[in-house]
């Protein structure tokens, strides 16, 4: 089983932070982890970031802004057909052959003011290849139940973007109706 972990870090790019994911990640089965909210946006904090962790290979869109970046760690003993990210720091992906099946696992990082998620999970699959198996991990900035949202903080609801999630993502990539989703949040 591929054992694949999706996390908003709010910073990567101190050693300190990385230090402490290093230890996690020793304590932790995975083999694939996706990270998002980076803070990482010049190629020298990506660098150190590689240079830190030599045993994954990292695909990585840096954010355009102080906030951005979102990225896929793989072991490196998986073989990394493809990879690829957007230019905003918004989705990053790999494509792997595991167990004879190929599989597409994307880091996806949000916006968080509505309409610019909205945009975002229009056009997010133009970002990822075609195939039988896709794996989408990441911050998408919502809860299905308004609920569960930040109105303690007293910011504004979204009504529209879990149901844009299901039209423009989830709906279109349900190649078999037997297949079955789970969002957690």
């Amino acid at each position: 089983m591929l054992i694949i972990i999706s996390y908003n870090i709010g910073g990567i790019t101190t050693c300190g932070i990385q230090a402490l994911l290093r230890s996690w990640l020793k304590e932790t089965p995975h083999d694939v982890i996706l990270l998002q909210e980076l803070h990482m946006t010049k190629i020298k904090h990506l660098d150190i970031f590689r240079n830190a962790f030599p045993d994954y290979n990292i695909t990585c869109s840096l954010g355009t802004w102080t906030a951005g970046g979102t990225l896929v760690m793989i072991k490196k003993k998986y073989d990394v057909i493809d990879a690829s990210t957007d230019p905003d720091g918004r989705t990053a992906f790999i494509k792997i052959i595991y167990e004879k099946i190929l599989i597409i696992t994307i880091s996806a990082y949000a916006p968080a003011q509505i309409t610019e998620r909205c945009s975002f999970f229009k056009d997010i699959r133009f970002y990822i290849p075609s195939t039988k198996l896709i794996i989408i991990g990441g911050d998408f900035n919502y809860v299905p139940n308004n609920r569960r949202d930040r109105i303690q903080y007293g910011i504004q609801t979204d009504n529209h973007s879990y149901l844009l999630l299901l039209q423009n993502i989830i709906n279109p990539l349900l190649l078999d109706k037997n297949i079955s989703f789970e969002i957690s949040t």
